[in-house]
């Protein structure tokens, strides 16, 4: 699945595939249905059938076989229910990013502000973007006392190392006390607003460039 802030398209292929294919399962038979809603259906099957013979014929046996049926029908059915919400939220998700292409390259765009990851890792293939929710999108490593919004790991980190604040059109970045963070090679000890295309660099491993798409949008206007 793809956590809000963390869209890393080389391991999500199969995620997104998942998404699409739950948008043509509804309450009807489709071509390679997915083996839960197949039996939920069977289930469902076999429920009106138990019912319409307990009409018949009262029995002991019979109600307890429905009774059995219809509890397993409603935990299939919340589990799906479950899978069926997580893949509408990836479709919300990407919704907000769009591939395009120019030329022979292919630019990948995103209506929201966010975080690009810049990786000198020779052997990194993928692009990592962190999108900026509106209000506070915090950042720091997976051992916060409190869960952080983006989790990075490396030297230099702190568990809660900065926050990025987002409201009104504006992004400010604000670190935590004893946080190593510079902002277009200058250190950073105060809360600073970011602006189209600043450098950000937090600790000894993580390099970002922040995109806002709506400044972006003005600057190019003149």
């Amino acid at each position: 699945a793809i956590s809000p802030a963390d869209c890393n398209y080389g391991e999500t292929l199969s995620t997104l595939r998942y998404a699409n294919r739950a948008k043509n399962i509804i309450n009807q038979p489709t071509v390679n249905e997915d083996p839960n809603v197949k039996l939920i259906r069977e289930l469902r099957d076999e429920i009106s059938k138990l019912r319409a013979l307990m009409f018949c014929e009262q029995r002991s046996d019979m109600l307890a076989q429905l009774h059995e049926k219809e509890a397993r029908e409603k935990e299939l059915t919340e589990e799906w229910t479950g899978k069926w919400r997580e893949a509408q939220a990836i479709l919300r998700e990407q919704r907000a990013l769009g591939l395009r292409k120019a030329g022979p390259g292919v630019v990948l765009d995103s209506d929201r502000p966010h975080l690009v990851a810049i990786d000198d890792d020779p052997l990194t293939t993928g692009v990592t973007l962190y999108h900026l929710k509106e209000g506070k999108t915090t950042i720091g490593t997976e051992d916060a006392e409190v869960k952080q919004d983006i989790e990075l790991r490396g030297a230099g980190m702190e568990p809660q190392h900065c926050a990025i604040t987002f409201e009104n059109g504006v992004a400010t970045l604000e670190p935590q006390s004893g946080a190593h963070i510079m902002l277009n090679s200058t250190l950073l000890e105060s809360p600073a607003r970011l602006s189209q295309g600043c450098i950000i660099f937090l600790g000894k491993a993580h390099v970002f460039r922040f995109n806002d798409p709506a400044e972006a949008a003005q600057l190019r206007k003149g």
